[in-house]
């Protein structure tokens, strides 16, 4: 299967390849001669991390939610997209979020 499945490029679930995704220690970058960018020497890794994966696919599900200004806004799941969902929503304006996770 390796090499075979565009789709495992990032890391997906396991039947798309099982590879780890942009949180994990390392990550399989195919193509990284054409698809990478460099960070600023003044943003640190613990900055730069969030970008990849977890700052934009919370900004993602405010895009697909559709947040807009006063909006109220529920969030399943208050792990690193969860939270980085709730602070999108906030930057768009919404006037309530609230979390919700089995963890108190």
């Amino acid at each position: 299967m390796y090499g075979h499945n565009t789709a495992a490029i990032f890391g997906y679930r396991h039947t798309l390849g099982g590879y780890d995704g942009c949180q994990a220690e390392y990550i399989r970058v195919p193509f990284a001669d054409v698809n990478l960018f460099s960070i600023p020497e003044n943003i640190d890794d613990k900055h730069a991390i969030l970008v990849p994966d977890i700052l934009s696919t919370g900004f993602h599900a405010t895009e697909l939610a559709k947040v807009k200004q006063d909006d109220k806004v529920v969030i399943f799941g208050c792990g690193p997209v969860g939270l980085m969902a709730m602070m999108w929503s906030f930057y768009r304006g919404a006037s309530m979020v609230v979390g919700i996770d089995v963890d108190a």
